[in-house]
């Protein structure tokens, strides 16, 4: 795989998924790579959508420099559907011995509960740093298939 980053996109990845926690420093991924979810009738109500993120900080993006992470779900008009926008700041120190090429890695979890799709439609999961978007997910939001002689799951 290619990385398509720029050299200052600190974002290296968002995973969709039912479930995410971080714990000694590692990601923990349950039904991870999600990109469709289905519903019986619109608005869509979600449970849980959790968000595995991977972030790495640059040498030159250390201590003093304060960072935003921040994370929508935007339509396919551009509006966002959350009410509130999750965000993350923080602030990566430099560690003895670090040279100008190391990167610190940090990773994140980030755990929505009751998230409503208004429509069935496309949808973008947009993860940006300091109010720049690097990283974009799509995310459909379709009618559930529904069975001869079985009623529709949603």
């Amino acid at each position: 795989m290619t990385d398509q980053r720029t050299q200052d996109q600190m974002i290296r990845y968002v995973i969709v998924s039912d479930g995410a926690q971080v714990a000694e420093g590692k990601l923990f991924i349950l039904g991870g790579g999600i990109t469709t979810l289905w519903g019986a009738q619109a608005p869509v109500q979600h449970g849980q959508l959790s968000f595995a993120i991977r972030v790495d900080v640059p040498w030159k993006a250390t201590t003093p420099a304060e960072h935003v992470l921040t994370l929508d779900i935007i339509n396919v008009d551009g509006q966002s559907i959350l009410q509130v926008k999750p965000e993350v700041r923080f602030e990566a120190g430099r560690p003895p011995g670090m040279r100008s090429e190391d990167v610190q890695t940090m990773n994140l979890a980030l755990n929505l509960l009751g998230i409503t799709f208004p429509e069935f439609g496309k949808y973008k999961v947009v993860c940006s740093m300091d109010g720049t978007p690097e990283v974009e997910e799509p995310l459909h939001v379709l009618p559930a298939p529904v069975t001869p002689g079985q009623p529709p799951q949603g």
